[in-house]
């Protein structure tokens, strides 16, 4: 059996693979430091934002008083 095919068919793969990842983290840097670089906006300090927390499970009305 030659399993040549295979092992050629893998590298491709892995190539394809090591590709995306780089791709993936040079936009994942570009895009952290946009957030950093962003004039003026601060998340803590910005009055419009929703400092609540979130309840993405719709149980936080269902609290009892203590």
């Amino acid at each position: 059996m030659d399993d040549r095919p295979k092992r050629t068919q893998k590298a491709s793969q892995q190539r394809r693979l090591g590709a995306a990842l780089r791709e993936n983290l040079k936009r994942r840097k570009a895009q952290a430091k946009g957030r950093a670089s962003a004039p003026g906006i601060d998340p803590k300090d910005d009055p419009e934002a929703d400092h609540k927390s979130h309840d993405s499970a719709g149980i936080a009305g269902h609290k009892q008083p203590s």
